[in-house]
């Protein structure tokens, strides 16, 4: 038994088995998104399905886009690293090198927590006004 596809309108197969041909037409429910994709020739995948309430074949394109990922925004550009915001999270950095000693180290990054708190507490209170 072949199935093979027929130029037209809807979704047409026609189904052969041995002597005997068969012709079916089936209308298949595709979103506007999904036709676009095909028009433009570019391949979908998707779920061929029957609708319970509508009892339509419909197809469902897979949406395999991640979500967007929004900028990190820049609360205070430190001398040896930055403080930034994001949506969820406040995110502090800091490098300094070895050459320096531990002691300066120590000193140089105690500065910058200090200078990135106090950017911090004045973020929020000029929010909080």
């Amino acid at each position: 038994m072949s199935i093979m596809p027929m130029h037209g309108v809807g979704a047409n197969l026609k189904v052969s088995s041995g002597k005997t041909e068969l012709k079916m037409r089936k209308k298949v429910e595709v979103s506007e998104m999904a036709l676009k994709s095909l028009k433009d020739g570019v391949y979908v995948e998707g779920s061929l399905q029957i609708d319970k309430q509508t009892g339509m074949l419909t197809f469902k394109m897979f949406n395999r886009k991640a979500p967007k990922h929004r900028k990190d925004r820049v609360i205070a550009l430190l001398e040896h690293g930055w403080l930034k915001a994001s949506s969820q999270r406040i995110k502090f950095y800091n490098s300094v090198n070895k050459d320096i000693g531990t002691r300066l180290i120590d000193l140089a990054m105690h500065r910058e927590l200090k200078t990135a708190m106090d950017a911090l507490k004045a973020e929020d209170y000029l929010n909080n006004v």
